[in-house]
C-alpha cells in the first residue's frame, strides 16, 4: 500500500488541487501496478469537485474539516488531537493458516479453500477435544472399525484410533460412521432427521494418511450425506 502527503497552499483551488493528484495516481500505477492500493491525504477538503469529476478506483472521505482522504481501500479514520488523523483497515490476515491478503475479497475466498477449512477443524478439535472424542458423540455420531488389520484398534481413550506401525509397512483399514440415535428419539421428521456429514479429513494434513470412500467426502469437492 502507498501512502502519501499533499499539501497545497491557500492559491490552489480545488480542481487544480484534484489535477495534480490524478498525474500522481497515474505515475504511481504506471510504476507499481493497477494492482497497488493507495492512501492520500490532502489538506484541502475536495468533496465538491470530486463529486463532480471522481477518480476512477479511489473512494473520498473527509476524516477532518478541510481535509480529504483518498483511497483505494475501505479505511476508517478518527481525527487526533494536533491536527492528526488515525487510519485503519479490516484486518484482512488469516490467522489460523499465517497468511495474509490484500483485500477482503480475498481473505473470504480463502475462508472456503480446503486447506483454511482443514485448518479451522484441527484448530476447533484442539479446542474442543474433550467433547468431540465421546464415542457415541451426544449427538448421536458413532465411530467403529471394520475390516481392520492387525496393529489397527480403537484405544480405551473414546473416538481414537490407535495405528501400530513400522518404518515402510502400510496398513490399511476401514472405518464406519453410524448415527445411533433414531427418528424417535430425535423427534423429527423422517426427511430432516439424521446426522448431515459434509467432509473426513486430516485436521493436522499428515500426507502419511490417505483417505478415500465412495462418496467422495474425502476430496475437496462439496459433497454431503445424511446418515439416518
Amino acid at each position: 500500500t502507498l501512502v502519501g502527503v499533499v499539501v497545497g497552499s491557500k492559491e490552489d483551488t480545488e480542481e487544480q488541487m484534484l489535477e495534480f493528484l490524478s498525474k500522481c495516481l497515474e505515475l504511481a500505477k504506471d510504476k507499481f501496478g493497477a494492482s497497488a492500493h493507495v492512501v492520500v491525504f490532502v489538506n484541502k477538503d475536495l468533496h465538491h469537485s470530486f463529486s463532480l469529476s471522481p477518480l476512477p478506483d479511489v473512494s473520498l472521505s473527509r476524516p477532518a474539516p478541510g481535509c480529504s482522504l483518498l483511497s483505494s481501500l475501505t479505511v476508517q479514520s478518527l481525527p487526533l488531537c494536533q491536527g492528526g488523523t488515525l487510519l485503519s483497515t479490516r484486518p484482512t490476515g488469516c490467522s489460523l493458516c499465517a497468511l495474509g491478503f490484500k483485500e477482503t475479497q480475498q481473505l473470504d475466498r480463502h475462508k472456503e479453500s480446503p486447506g483454511h477449512r482443514r485448518n479451522y477443524l484441527f484448530w476447533y478439535y484442539q479446542k474442543n477435544k474433550k467433547d468431540l472424542i465421546q464415542n457415541p458423540h451426544k449427538l448421536g455420531l458413532e465411530l467403529s472399525v471394520v475390516s481392520a488389520v492387525q496393529g489397527v484398534e480403537m484405544s480405551s481413550e473414546q473416538g481414537v484410533l490407535e495405528v501400530t506401525t513400522v518404518p515402510g509397512e502400510e496398513k490399511v483399514f476401514k472405518i464406519q460412521l453410524k448415527n445411533t440415535i433414531n427418528l424417535e428419539e430425535s423427534g423429527g421428521v423422517e426427511e430432516s432427521a439424521g446426522i448431515v456429514v459434509e467432509t473426513v479429513g486430516i485436521p493436522s494434513g499428515e500426507e502419511v494418511i490417505r483417505l478415500s470412500d465412495e462418496h467422495n467426502l474425502t476430496g475437496e469437492e462439496d459433497t454431503k450425506i445424511r446418515i439416518r
